[in-house]
């Protein structure tokens, strides 16, 4: 299709009109269609004449007090699954790029041993700014383990955040 013939869809607004118009087919009335959504009632039936209009085609005939679509309506249904689904694909594979999972270093160290061990951690900060660390127990006699719930600084003693015992 030619890009000349795309311009109909970036028209009045098209991927709104499109969700108000799945949700009015799913549920077969514009006003649940506009609860689910909130939505004023009138402002459904406006998206879907601006959406009908846009396509040039009749999308939905009235029968009795609810609506049934029609051939070209259970066409463009299938075109907004397969564009609702293409669009939360897109999202899934986005939100790993955009929100990665922070690393967590777990270590075990004696009571003793958690200054040393977060200064040496504070030194490896500037590589690793997401690193999370938590400090562990250091063998089977140790009943209770600090945690560091903050990122570390480097350069510092300590690092930011507390060390806390979590409870037994």
């Amino acid at each position: 299709m030619p890009r000349s013939a795309l311009r109909r869809f970036f028209r009045h607004g098209l991927f709104p009109q499109m969700m108000v118009f799945e949700a009015v087919a799913r549920l077969g009335s514009v006003t649940r269609a506009a609860e689910e959504l909130h939505l004023a009632q009138p402002t459904v039936s406006t998206q879907l004449k601006k959406l009908a209009q846009t396509l040039d085609a009749t999308l939905f005939e009235q029968q009795g007090r609810g609506l049934v679509l029609t051939r070209a309506g259970r066409e463009l249904q299938e075109v907004c699954a397969e564009l609702f689904g293409v669009l939360e694909r897109a999202e899934q594979r986005l939100a790993a790029v955009r929100n990665p999972a922070p690393e967590v270093l777990r270590i075990a160290v004696v009571p003793a041993g958690r200054p040393s061990a977060a200064r040496l951690l504070a030194g490896t900060a500037p590589r690793s700014p997401d690193r999370r660390s938590r400090f562990g127990p250091a063998g089977p006699g140790h009943r209770r383990a600090g945690r560091l719930s903050a990122p570390l600084q480097a350069g510092s003693r300590y690092p930011r955040g507390r060390c806390t015992a979590p409870s037994a």
